[in-house]
């Protein structure tokens, strides 16, 4: 059950983004709900430690970006791919984010080069609505969080 709500969201969050190249508060704190009540009871964790995990991803990921537009001047990441990021931490925990990041940045860095192959040139300047990736994440880390666990111990 708690696997079809996640996919519900992370299919939305895919479908707005790749369109709009936004995510919409209301979907990503939707999918922060929801994996605060998996966290609290599927896996047993507490509201407290759920809660600064959250915070702490949301303020590591702010401050990334942060560091982003104060060396290239521009951003990097919007704000929903941020909020997003904090409410993939309440399904798998902040341990398990470094995972997230390399999956979703390899699919994006897969997408990117598909995209300039078959328009037969590269863009530097083109913006890449990183939701979808971000959301593959957290669905490939998801399904296998037990394994991931077991590899970072």
């Amino acid at each position: 059950m708690a696997t079809a709500v996640l996919v519900s969201h992370l299919m939305a969050v895919t479908w707005i983004d790749a369109r709009k190249m936004i995510i919409p508060n209301a979907l990503n704190l939707s999918l922060a709900v929801c994996g605060f009540g998996v966290a609290l009871l599927v896996l047993h964790l507490s509201w407290l430690t759920v809660l600064i995990q959250c915070v702490a991803a949301y303020a590591g990921f702010s401050l990334i970006a942060w560091a982003y537009v104060q060396l290239r001047g521009r951003a990097g990441f919007g704000e929903g791919d941020i909020k997003l990021f904090a409410a993939a931490t309440a399904w798998v925990g902040l341990v398990a984010m470094p995972w997230l990041i390399l999956i979703a940045s390899i699919s994006g860095l897969i997408f990117v080069l598909a995209t300039q192959i078959v328009r037969g040139g590269v863009v530097f300047n083109q913006r890449l609505a990183f939701g979808p990736h971000l959301s593959l994440g957290l669905f490939v880390t998801w399904l296998s969080r037990d394994t991931l666990m077991a590899i970072g111990t």
